[in-house]
């Protein structure tokens, strides 16, 4: 692997940083959007589930343990109940979700 800087890596890197301020307001306020639904949608249909507070990333970590069942029964579980509810926002094949024990 090489160490160097590519020119055109730096240059890109620079043009985010002094001319993408709106661009990057809009994709926060749409993570932020997209993180209100995925928590409305569990405080309603899986109170248990606790959302972590997103703190520098994308990323919604989610702690299901408080329901008490095993990964390929929560999979299954998640799997049905998401294929109903973002249907109409995202086709189900191109969903990916990692579940993790947290061990």
């Amino acid at each position: 692997m090489d160490d160097r800087c590519c020119l055109l890596g730096f240059e890109a890197c620079r043009i985010a940083y002094e001319q993408c301020a709106d661009w990057l307001d809009q994709v926060n306020a749409l993570i932020y959007k997209n993180r209100c639904m995925v928590v409305n949608f569990l405080a309603k249909e899986i109170p248990e589930v606790v959302c972590m507070d997103m703190e520098g990333t994308y990323l919604l970590w989610m702690d299901f343990s408080k329901l008490g069942i095993e990964s390929k029964e929560l999979a299954e579980m998640l799997r049905r109940m998401l294929s109903c509810f973002l249907m109409t926002v995202i086709f189900l094949e191109h969903l990916q979700m990692v579940l993790n024990a947290g061990i």
